[in-house]
Protein backbone atom coordinates (compact mmCIF):
# COMPACT_ATOMS: atom_id res chain seq x y z
CA UNK A 1 0.00 0.00 0.00
CA UNK A 2 2.87 2.19 0.92
CA UNK A 3 4.51 1.65 -2.13
CA UNK A 4 1.31 2.25 -4.24
CA UNK A 5 0.69 6.12 -2.43
CA UNK A 6 4.30 7.03 -2.95
CA UNK A 7 4.14 5.90 -6.66
CA UNK A 8 0.47 8.01 -7.11
CA UNK A 9 2.50 11.28 -5.56
CA UNK A 10 5.82 10.42 -8.46
CA UNK A 11 2.45 10.60 -10.81
CA UNK A 12 1.13 13.79 -9.45
CA UNK A 13 4.14 15.27 -9.18
CA UNK A 14 5.06 14.48 -13.01
CA UNK A 15 1.98 15.88 -14.38
CA UNK A 16 1.92 19.13 -12.46
CA UNK A 17 5.28 19.84 -13.34
CA UNK A 18 4.29 20.04 -16.88
CA UNK A 19 1.70 22.46 -15.90
CA UNK A 20 4.21 25.15 -15.06
CA UNK A 21 5.28 27.25 -17.87
CA UNK A 22 8.01 27.47 -18.97
CA UNK A 23 8.96 24.20 -16.65
CA UNK A 24 10.42 25.98 -13.48
CA UNK A 25 10.67 22.50 -11.91
CA UNK A 26 12.28 19.31 -12.80
CA UNK A 27 11.50 15.68 -10.97
CA UNK A 28 12.19 12.88 -13.33
CA UNK A 29 15.70 12.43 -12.04
CA UNK A 30 14.80 12.69 -8.20
CA UNK A 31 11.73 9.88 -9.08
CA UNK A 32 14.45 7.98 -11.08
CA UNK A 33 16.55 8.08 -7.85
CA UNK A 34 14.01 6.70 -5.88
CA UNK A 35 12.46 4.12 -8.20
CA UNK A 36 16.05 2.90 -8.01
CA UNK A 37 16.68 3.15 -4.21
CA UNK A 38 13.49 1.12 -3.36
CA UNK A 39 14.06 -1.20 -5.98
CA UNK A 40 11.01 -0.81 -7.55
CA UNK A 41 12.17 -0.07 -11.20
CA UNK A 42 13.49 -3.75 -11.01
CA UNK A 43 10.62 -5.09 -11.17
CA UNK A 44 9.90 -3.78 -14.92
CA UNK A 45 12.82 -6.55 -15.66
CA UNK A 46 11.58 -9.04 -13.95
CA UNK A 47 9.16 -12.39 -14.88
CA UNK A 48 5.62 -11.48 -15.57
CA UNK A 49 6.38 -7.73 -16.91
CA UNK A 50 4.16 -8.94 -19.95
CA UNK A 51 0.93 -9.15 -17.45
CA UNK A 52 1.72 -6.48 -14.90
CA UNK A 53 -0.96 -6.00 -12.18
CA UNK A 54 -1.71 -2.55 -11.11
CA UNK A 55 1.22 -1.84 -9.46
CA UNK A 56 3.27 -3.01 -12.02
CA UNK A 57 1.34 -0.74 -14.78
CA UNK A 58 2.04 1.89 -12.18
CA UNK A 59 5.31 1.52 -12.15
CA UNK A 60 6.13 1.30 -15.69
CA UNK A 61 3.52 4.48 -16.51
CA UNK A 62 5.53 6.58 -14.03
CA UNK A 63 8.96 5.84 -15.70
CA UNK A 64 7.89 6.29 -18.81
CA UNK A 65 6.85 9.92 -17.85
CA UNK A 66 10.22 10.21 -16.29
CA UNK A 67 10.93 9.85 -20.48
CA UNK A 68 9.21 12.37 -21.51
CA UNK A 69 11.02 15.04 -23.36
CA UNK A 70 10.69 18.79 -21.28
CA UNK A 71 8.03 20.02 -23.56
CA UNK A 72 5.42 17.21 -22.98
CA UNK A 73 1.76 18.19 -22.81
CA UNK A 74 -0.52 15.61 -20.88
CA UNK A 75 -4.48 16.43 -22.00
CA UNK A 76 -6.59 16.47 -19.02
CA UNK A 77 -8.49 13.43 -20.98
CA UNK A 78 -5.56 11.21 -21.66
CA UNK A 79 -3.87 11.38 -18.15
CA UNK A 80 -7.49 10.66 -16.58
CA UNK A 81 -7.72 7.80 -19.08
CA UNK A 82 -4.19 6.70 -17.50
CA UNK A 83 -5.14 6.90 -14.10
CA UNK A 84 -8.19 4.42 -14.73
CA UNK A 85 -5.87 2.34 -17.05
CA UNK A 86 -3.04 1.93 -13.54
CA UNK A 87 -5.27 1.80 -11.13
CA UNK A 88 -7.64 -1.02 -12.81
CA UNK A 89 -11.21 0.06 -11.43
CA UNK A 90 -12.73 2.66 -9.59
CA UNK A 91 -12.73 0.41 -5.98
CA UNK A 92 -8.96 1.40 -6.16
CA UNK A 93 -8.61 4.11 -3.32
CA UNK A 94 -5.68 5.45 -5.12
CA UNK A 95 -7.98 6.24 -8.79
CA UNK A 96 -10.03 8.57 -6.62
CA UNK A 97 -7.22 10.08 -4.90
CA UNK A 98 -4.97 10.87 -8.38
CA UNK A 99 -8.35 11.47 -10.81
CA UNK A 100 -9.45 14.17 -7.98
CA UNK A 101 -5.65 16.07 -8.07
CA UNK A 102 -5.99 16.06 -11.75
CA UNK A 103 -9.44 17.75 -11.79
CA UNK A 104 -8.87 20.04 -8.72
CA UNK A 105 -5.33 21.22 -10.83
CA UNK A 106 -7.29 22.81 -13.61
CA UNK A 107 -8.79 25.62 -10.79
CA UNK A 108 -5.21 26.16 -9.17
CA UNK A 109 -3.49 29.32 -9.15
CA UNK A 110 0.40 28.89 -10.52
CA UNK A 111 1.65 29.74 -7.01
CA UNK A 112 -0.80 26.84 -5.49
CA UNK A 113 0.33 24.19 -7.81
CA UNK A 114 4.72 25.23 -7.13
CA UNK A 115 3.45 24.79 -3.70
CA UNK A 116 2.33 21.37 -4.15
CA UNK A 117 4.89 20.67 -6.40
CA UNK A 118 7.39 21.47 -3.35
CA UNK A 119 5.19 19.79 -0.98
CA UNK A 120 5.78 16.47 -2.76
CA UNK A 121 9.16 16.90 -3.55
CA UNK A 122 10.02 17.22 0.01
CA UNK A 123 7.91 14.06 0.77
CA UNK A 124 9.84 12.20 -2.09
CA UNK A 125 13.64 13.39 -0.75
CA UNK A 126 12.91 12.22 2.37
CA UNK A 127 11.79 8.97 1.65
CA UNK A 128 15.07 8.72 -0.11
CA UNK A 129 16.98 9.92 2.74
CA UNK A 130 15.52 6.98 4.52
CA UNK A 131 16.63 4.38 2.25
CA UNK A 132 20.13 6.02 2.37
CA UNK A 133 20.13 5.59 5.82
CA UNK A 134 18.73 2.31 6.04
CA UNK A 135 20.93 0.53 3.43
CA UNK A 136 24.25 2.47 5.81
CA UNK A 137 23.23 0.79 8.32
CA UNK A 138 22.52 -2.47 6.68
CA UNK A 139 25.95 -2.00 5.16
CA UNK A 140 27.35 -1.09 8.72
CA UNK A 141 25.79 -4.43 10.51
CA UNK A 142 27.34 -6.64 8.06
CA UNK A 143 30.30 -5.61 8.63
CA UNK A 144 30.22 -5.75 12.26
CA UNK A 145 28.56 -9.28 11.48
CA UNK A 146 31.89 -9.77 9.42
CA UNK A 147 34.20 -8.72 12.08
CA UNK A 148 36.43 -7.14 8.72
CA UNK A 149 36.33 -3.55 10.37
CA UNK A 150 36.82 -2.17 14.48
CA UNK A 151 34.08 -0.95 16.06
CA UNK A 152 35.26 2.57 15.96
CA UNK A 153 35.92 2.90 11.72
CA UNK A 154 32.26 0.98 11.04
CA UNK A 155 30.84 4.07 13.40
CA UNK A 156 32.92 6.66 12.39
CA UNK A 157 31.86 5.69 8.65
CA UNK A 158 28.15 5.19 9.48
CA UNK A 159 27.93 8.57 11.16
CA UNK A 160 29.99 10.58 8.17
CA UNK A 161 27.27 8.61 5.06
CA UNK A 162 24.08 9.54 7.52
CA UNK A 163 25.00 12.84 8.99
CA UNK A 164 24.28 14.22 5.20
CA UNK A 165 20.87 12.18 5.20
CA UNK A 166 19.27 12.86 8.47
CA UNK A 167 15.58 14.40 8.38
CA UNK A 168 15.22 18.18 9.17
CA UNK A 169 12.56 21.26 8.71
CA UNK A 170 12.95 22.88 5.42
CA UNK A 171 12.71 26.24 6.95
CA UNK A 172 15.81 25.21 9.49
CA UNK A 173 17.89 23.38 6.37
CA UNK A 174 21.34 23.26 8.15
CA UNK A 175 22.99 23.24 4.83
CA UNK A 176 21.24 26.67 4.48
CA UNK A 177 24.38 29.53 5.22
CA UNK A 178 22.66 32.48 4.99
CA UNK A 179 19.55 33.52 2.77
CA UNK A 180 17.73 36.70 1.45
CA UNK A 181 14.17 36.46 0.80
CA UNK A 182 12.60 39.97 -0.62
CA UNK A 183 9.86 39.62 1.17
CA UNK A 184 11.83 39.85 4.42
CA UNK A 185 13.44 43.05 4.55
CA UNK A 186 15.67 41.54 7.96
CA UNK A 187 17.01 38.89 6.06
CA UNK A 188 18.63 40.87 3.30
CA UNK A 189 19.58 43.44 6.31
CA UNK A 190 21.64 40.74 7.87
CA UNK A 191 23.38 40.02 4.20
CA UNK A 192 24.21 43.90 4.19
CA UNK A 193 25.23 44.05 7.18
CA UNK A 194 27.89 41.60 7.51
CA UNK A 195 29.16 43.21 4.10
CA UNK A 196 29.18 46.27 5.76
CA UNK A 197 31.55 44.47 8.46
CA UNK A 198 33.63 43.06 6.15
CA UNK A 199 34.79 46.01 4.58
CA UNK A 200 35.02 48.22 7.57
CA UNK A 201 37.26 45.46 9.41
CA UNK A 202 34.87 44.52 12.68
CA UNK A 203 34.31 41.41 11.50
CA UNK A 204 38.08 40.83 10.30
CA UNK A 205 41.01 39.27 12.92
CA UNK A 206 44.24 41.25 11.68
CA UNK A 207 47.36 39.92 12.06
CA UNK A 208 50.44 41.83 13.96
CA UNK A 209 51.84 42.69 10.71
CA UNK A 210 50.40 45.73 8.16
CA UNK A 211 52.04 44.86 5.60
CA UNK A 212 50.37 41.45 5.79
CA UNK A 213 46.81 43.34 6.37
CA UNK A 214 46.90 44.49 2.96
CA UNK A 215 47.75 41.96 1.59
CA UNK A 216 44.52 40.47 2.73
CA UNK A 217 42.66 43.41 2.38
CA UNK A 218 41.60 44.33 5.80
CA UNK A 219 42.93 40.81 7.53
CA UNK A 220 42.03 36.83 7.94
CA UNK A 221 37.88 36.79 7.89
CA UNK A 222 36.07 34.55 9.46
CA UNK A 223 34.67 31.64 7.99
CA UNK A 224 37.49 31.25 5.47
CA UNK A 225 39.37 28.17 5.68
CA UNK A 226 43.65 29.15 5.21
CA UNK A 227 46.49 27.24 4.63
CA UNK A 228 49.80 28.11 5.15
CA UNK A 229 51.70 25.91 2.40
CA UNK A 230 55.53 25.13 2.20
CA UNK A 231 58.43 22.75 2.10
CA UNK A 232 59.26 20.86 5.49
CA UNK A 233 61.25 22.82 7.47
CA UNK A 234 60.25 25.76 6.18
CA UNK A 235 58.74 27.79 9.40
CA UNK A 236 55.11 26.20 8.92
CA UNK A 237 54.52 26.01 12.37
CA UNK A 238 56.06 29.06 13.53
CA UNK A 239 54.25 31.18 11.14
CA UNK A 240 50.71 29.65 12.66
CA UNK A 241 51.88 30.19 16.16
CA UNK A 242 52.72 33.78 15.32
CA UNK A 243 49.39 34.46 13.63
CA UNK A 244 47.73 32.54 16.68
CA UNK A 245 49.31 35.18 18.93
CA UNK A 246 48.63 38.08 16.44
CA UNK A 247 44.97 37.40 16.45
CA UNK A 248 44.71 37.57 20.18
CA UNK A 249 46.89 40.38 20.80
CA UNK A 250 45.57 42.79 18.15
CA UNK A 251 41.81 42.01 18.11
CA UNK A 252 38.92 43.49 20.68
CA UNK A 253 35.73 40.35 19.68
CA UNK A 254 33.42 40.80 17.93
CA UNK A 255 30.52 38.81 18.94
CA UNK A 256 27.78 37.44 17.06
CA UNK A 257 26.00 35.83 20.38
CA UNK A 258 27.17 38.61 23.19
CA UNK A 259 26.62 35.99 25.95
CA UNK A 260 29.11 33.48 24.58
CA UNK A 261 32.58 34.29 25.72
CA UNK A 262 34.94 34.43 22.34
CA UNK A 263 37.81 31.57 22.06
CA UNK A 264 40.64 31.13 20.06
CA UNK A 265 41.44 27.13 19.66
CA UNK A 266 44.55 25.72 18.44
CA UNK A 267 44.68 21.69 18.10
CA UNK A 268 48.27 19.97 17.44
CA UNK A 269 48.64 16.96 15.68
CA UNK A 270 52.26 17.14 15.80
CA UNK A 271 54.27 19.59 18.52
CA UNK A 272 53.85 18.64 22.19
CA UNK A 273 52.19 21.22 24.04
CA UNK A 274 55.81 22.86 25.91
CA UNK A 275 57.24 23.46 22.63
CA UNK A 276 54.05 25.43 21.79
CA UNK A 277 54.07 27.61 24.81
CA UNK A 278 58.40 27.82 24.40
CA UNK A 279 57.75 29.08 21.14
CA UNK A 280 54.61 31.40 22.17
CA UNK A 281 56.83 32.57 25.32
CA UNK A 282 60.01 33.24 23.14
CA UNK A 283 57.76 35.26 20.83
CA UNK A 284 55.93 37.47 22.81
CA UNK A 285 58.58 37.96 25.65
CA UNK A 286 61.07 39.21 22.50
CA UNK A 287 58.65 41.36 21.30
CA UNK A 288 57.66 42.97 24.58
CA UNK A 289 61.48 43.72 25.14
CA UNK A 290 63.81 43.42 22.47
CA UNK A 291 66.15 40.91 23.93
CA UNK A 292 67.33 38.15 23.57
CA UNK A 293 65.14 35.59 25.23
CA UNK A 294 66.98 32.75 27.17
CA UNK A 295 63.37 29.94 27.76
CA UNK A 296 65.91 28.73 30.50
CA UNK A 297 66.01 31.56 32.87
CA UNK A 298 62.05 30.74 33.85
CA UNK A 299 59.88 28.17 35.23
CA UNK A 300 56.72 26.68 33.75
CA UNK A 301 54.53 28.51 35.70
CA UNK A 302 56.31 31.86 34.79
CA UNK A 303 56.30 30.71 31.03
CA UNK A 304 52.67 29.77 31.46
CA UNK A 305 50.77 32.48 33.63
CA UNK A 306 53.11 35.40 31.14
CA UNK A 307 52.01 33.59 27.57
CA UNK A 308 48.44 33.49 29.08
CA UNK A 309 47.83 36.64 30.45
CA UNK A 310 49.09 38.14 27.14
CA UNK A 311 47.24 36.61 24.91
CA UNK A 312 44.06 37.19 27.16
CA UNK A 313 44.44 40.95 27.36
CA UNK A 314 41.88 42.19 24.65
CA UNK A 315 39.47 39.72 25.66
CA UNK A 316 39.75 35.92 24.26
CA UNK A 317 39.82 33.04 25.93
CA UNK A 318 42.58 30.72 25.14
CA UNK A 319 42.47 26.98 24.47
CA UNK A 320 45.41 24.85 23.10
CA UNK A 321 45.12 20.65 22.88
CA UNK A 322 47.51 18.26 22.01
CA UNK A 323 45.88 15.40 20.00
CA UNK A 324 47.16 11.60 18.70
CA UNK A 325 46.14 12.05 15.17
CA UNK A 326 45.71 8.22 14.71
CA UNK A 327 42.72 8.32 17.40
CA UNK A 328 40.79 10.81 15.50
CA UNK A 329 39.18 11.50 12.62
CA UNK A 330 37.90 15.13 11.25
CA UNK A 331 34.17 14.12 12.93
CA UNK A 332 36.23 14.52 16.29
CA UNK A 333 37.85 17.65 14.95
CA UNK A 334 33.87 18.94 14.49
CA UNK A 335 32.39 17.80 17.47
CA UNK A 336 35.14 19.09 19.42
CA UNK A 337 33.86 22.47 18.43
CA UNK A 338 30.66 21.62 19.08
CA UNK A 339 31.39 21.00 22.65
CA UNK A 340 33.34 24.32 23.30
CA UNK A 341 30.19 25.98 22.12
CA UNK A 342 27.88 24.03 24.08
CA UNK A 343 29.92 25.29 27.08
CA UNK A 344 29.18 28.88 25.84
CA UNK A 345 32.12 29.57 23.77
CA UNK A 346 32.09 31.64 20.29
CA UNK A 347 35.02 30.41 18.38
CA UNK A 348 36.50 32.93 16.38
CA UNK A 349 39.38 30.84 15.13
CA UNK A 350 40.65 26.95 15.24
CA UNK A 351 44.02 26.61 13.92
CA UNK A 352 44.88 22.91 13.58
CA UNK A 353 48.96 21.63 12.73
CA UNK A 354 48.10 19.87 10.55
CA UNK A 355 44.52 18.70 9.08
CA UNK A 356 46.41 16.47 6.89
CA UNK A 357 47.48 14.27 9.51
CA UNK A 358 43.90 13.30 10.51
CA UNK A 359 43.14 9.84 8.89
CA UNK A 360 40.66 10.28 6.38
CA UNK A 361 38.38 7.71 7.70
CA UNK A 362 34.46 8.05 6.12
CA UNK A 363 35.60 10.05 3.68
CA UNK A 364 35.36 9.82 -0.15
CA UNK A 365 37.69 7.48 -1.68
CA UNK A 366 35.86 6.21 -4.98
CA UNK A 367 37.78 8.89 -7.11
CA UNK A 368 41.41 9.10 -8.49
CA UNK A 369 44.75 9.37 -5.61
CA UNK A 370 43.92 12.33 -3.03
CA UNK A 371 39.92 12.25 -3.31
CA UNK A 372 40.03 11.34 0.42
CA UNK A 373 42.17 14.29 1.79
CA UNK A 374 40.18 16.59 -0.66
CA UNK A 375 37.02 15.42 0.64
CA UNK A 376 37.91 16.15 3.96
CA UNK A 377 39.22 19.19 3.44
CA UNK A 378 35.77 20.23 1.72
CA UNK A 379 33.63 18.78 4.86
CA UNK A 380 35.88 20.77 7.15
CA UNK A 381 35.84 23.74 5.09
CA UNK A 382 31.78 23.60 5.05
CA UNK A 383 31.75 23.65 8.57
CA UNK A 384 33.60 26.17 9.50
CA UNK A 385 32.45 28.38 7.16
CA UNK A 386 28.85 27.84 8.06
CA UNK A 387 30.04 28.96 12.04
CA UNK A 388 31.90 31.92 10.75
CA UNK A 389 35.35 30.31 12.65
CA UNK A 390 38.49 31.23 11.00
CA UNK A 391 40.08 28.19 10.42
CA UNK A 392 44.12 28.00 9.52
CA UNK A 393 46.22 24.57 8.68
CA UNK A 394 49.44 24.24 7.86
CA UNK A 395 49.80 21.36 4.70
CA UNK A 396 53.29 20.54 2.76
CA UNK A 397 53.78 21.12 -0.83
CA UNK A 398 54.54 18.40 -3.54
CA UNK A 399 57.45 16.57 -4.23
CA UNK A 400 57.31 18.89 -7.52
CA UNK A 401 57.64 21.71 -5.07
CA UNK A 402 60.85 19.99 -3.50
CA UNK A 403 62.40 19.51 -7.13
CA UNK A 404 62.29 22.93 -7.92
CA UNK A 405 64.10 23.90 -4.85
CA UNK A 406 66.58 21.10 -5.27
CA UNK A 407 67.02 23.20 -8.57
CA UNK A 408 67.97 26.09 -7.06
CA UNK A 409 64.87 27.97 -7.59
CA UNK A 410 64.07 29.36 -3.96
CA UNK A 411 62.67 32.09 -1.83
CA UNK A 412 60.54 34.30 -3.79
CA UNK A 413 60.87 32.76 -6.91
CA UNK A 414 59.93 29.45 -6.09
CA UNK A 415 56.88 31.02 -5.07
CA UNK A 416 55.97 32.91 -8.17
CA UNK A 417 56.68 29.29 -9.70
CA UNK A 418 54.14 27.64 -7.42
CA UNK A 419 51.38 30.20 -6.60
CA UNK A 420 48.28 28.36 -7.97
CA UNK A 421 49.46 25.40 -9.52
CA UNK A 422 48.37 23.48 -6.75
CA UNK A 423 51.86 22.19 -5.40
CA UNK A 424 49.86 20.24 -2.51
CA UNK A 425 51.21 17.06 -1.00
CA UNK A 426 48.33 14.20 -1.04
CA UNK A 427 46.15 15.51 -3.13
CA UNK A 428 46.44 18.42 -6.46
CA UNK A 429 43.29 19.43 -6.18
CA UNK A 430 43.49 20.89 -2.92
CA UNK A 431 43.07 24.59 -4.26
CA UNK A 432 39.24 24.05 -5.21
CA UNK A 433 38.43 23.84 -1.25
CA UNK A 434 40.12 26.78 0.08
CA UNK A 435 39.65 30.12 0.47
CA UNK A 436 42.67 31.54 1.45
CA UNK A 437 46.43 30.44 -0.01
CA UNK A 438 49.25 32.08 1.80
CA UNK A 439 52.63 30.55 0.76
CA UNK A 440 55.79 30.34 2.57
CA UNK A 441 59.51 30.12 1.87
CA UNK A 442 62.63 30.67 3.49
CA UNK A 443 65.29 31.75 2.09
CA UNK A 444 69.55 32.74 2.78
CA UNK A 445 71.14 35.63 1.40
CA UNK A 446 74.73 33.78 1.09
CA UNK A 447 76.40 37.58 1.31
CA UNK A 448 75.34 38.26 4.74
CA UNK A 449 74.25 34.95 6.31
CA UNK A 450 70.75 36.41 7.18
CA UNK A 451 67.73 34.80 6.67
CA UNK A 452 64.54 35.78 5.59
CA UNK A 453 60.86 34.40 4.93
CA UNK A 454 59.21 35.24 1.86
CA UNK A 455 55.24 34.94 1.49
CA UNK A 456 53.05 35.14 -1.07
CA UNK A 457 48.61 34.87 -1.05
CA UNK A 458 47.71 32.74 -3.52
CA UNK A 459 43.79 32.03 -4.24
CA UNK A 460 41.80 34.37 -2.00
CA UNK A 461 37.95 34.00 -2.42
CA UNK A 462 35.52 36.23 -2.40
CA UNK A 463 38.14 39.30 -2.04
CA UNK A 464 38.98 41.70 -4.16
CA UNK A 465 41.16 42.07 -7.05
CA UNK A 466 45.35 43.63 -5.83
CA UNK A 467 48.40 44.08 -7.85
CA UNK A 468 50.16 40.95 -8.49
CA UNK A 469 53.19 42.43 -6.90
CA UNK A 470 51.04 43.54 -3.96
CA UNK A 471 50.73 39.66 -2.86
CA UNK A 472 54.26 38.75 -2.02
CA UNK A 473 56.24 39.94 0.74
CA UNK A 474 59.36 39.31 2.88
CA UNK A 475 60.43 39.43 6.55
CA UNK A 476 64.39 38.94 7.88
CA UNK A 477 64.54 37.25 10.82
CA UNK A 478 66.14 38.97 13.95
CA UNK A 479 69.34 36.59 15.09
CA UNK A 480 67.45 34.06 17.10
CA UNK A 481 64.30 34.56 17.55
CA UNK A 482 60.85 34.63 15.75
CA UNK A 483 59.42 36.84 13.15
CA UNK A 484 57.88 39.50 15.66
CA UNK A 485 54.99 41.25 15.20
CA UNK A 486 55.36 45.93 13.94
CA UNK A 487 55.23 47.39 17.00
CA UNK A 488 54.71 51.21 16.50
CA UNK A 489 56.46 52.69 13.86
CA UNK A 490 58.76 49.94 12.94
CA UNK A 491 57.57 47.50 10.63
CA UNK A 492 59.13 44.39 10.43
CA UNK A 493 57.52 43.20 6.32
CA UNK A 494 58.28 44.75 3.11
CA UNK A 495 57.82 43.87 -0.48
CA UNK A 496 61.11 42.90 -1.75
CA UNK A 497 64.28 42.07 0.03
CA UNK A 498 65.94 45.22 -1.20
CA UNK A 499 63.59 47.31 0.59
CA UNK A 500 63.84 45.41 3.54
CA UNK A 501 67.78 46.55 2.88
CA UNK A 502 67.50 49.68 2.17
CA UNK A 503 64.01 50.88 3.80
CA UNK A 504 62.71 52.01 0.69
CA UNK A 505 59.39 50.84 -1.61
CA UNK A 506 60.58 50.41 -4.71
CA UNK A 507 59.31 47.53 -6.61
CA UNK A 508 63.09 45.54 -7.41
CA UNK A 509 63.54 42.59 -6.27
CA UNK A 510 66.61 41.33 -4.82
Amino acid sequence: MEERRILGKCFTLLYLETLIKPRSSDSRELIKSLLDNDKIIQRLNGPGVHNMDGTGLLIKTVYDMTMDPDNIEYSKEDILADIEYVTMGHKDPLYNSLRTAVQESVHMTKEAIIKRIVSIKRELNERIKRQKVLQSVTKAYAKLSDGDMNLKEIASSLITEVEGEVAFNANEDPAVVDRIDLEDPASLEKIMKRAREEHDGTALLQTGWDILNKTLQGGLRRGEFTTLAALQHNYKTGMGLSLFAQVAMCNDPVMIDKAKKPLLLRISLEDELHHNMSFLFTYLKYSETKEKVNIYDYDYKEISDYVIGELSKRGYVIKMLRVNPSEWTYRNLLDTVLDFESQGYEVHMCMVDYLSMIPTIGCDRTGAGGTDVQDMFKRVRNFFSSKKISFITPHQLSTEAKQLWREGIRGRKLLEEINGGGYYAKSRQLDTEIDLELYIALDEDKRTGETYLHVARGKHRGAGIIPTKDKYLVFKFPEETPIPPDSGEEKQGARTVQDLQTGSESDLEF
